[in-house]
């Protein structure tokens, strides 16, 4: 018998330099070493990581041949990022204009489960629904 909740998450804009942050902090790289690995000034990495610096070419250039994560899906991300902070309007209260999306997913989907773990860690409000049989 299959059994269905029907929650909602709620995304919110996650800048990439956040997503790079966690994979320096996996692999337990420091800030300042990767910074001097890819030839970046490490206060201009830590901008980066916080989201007040954006993720341009060059930089995801740098970052693929370091780590082997896609400098296009990186540059994507930030595009991404672009686009939901501009359509989030400029109200105080951001929860107004969260886009809600509806997401089911099996409960052996490790990869999904921990995007929307990395998601909630980054601030958003997250609630899955759960497939089960």
């Amino acid at each position: 018998m299959e059994k269905e909740n029907d929650n909602t998450t709620i995304w919110t804009a996650t800048h990439p330099g956040k997503i790079l942050m966690y994979e320096l902090e996996e692999r337990g790289i420091s800030q300042k070493d990767f910074a001097q690995q890819i030839g970046m000034q490490r206060s201009h990495l830590n901008e980066l990581v916080k989201g007040k610096r954006p993720m341009t070419q060059a930089i995801a250039d740098k970052i693929e041949l370091a780590l082997g994560i896609s400098a296009i899906a990186l540059v994507n991300m930030q595009t991404k990022y672009d686009y939901d902070i501009q359509h989030m309007g400029s109200s105080s209260d951001k929860s107004q204009n969260l886009t809600t999306y509806t997401v089911t997913f099996d409960k052996n989907d490790k990869v999904l489960a921990g995007l929307i773990g990395i998601m909630a860690d980054a601030g958003a409000q997250v609630t899955m629904t759960l497939k089960t049989n």
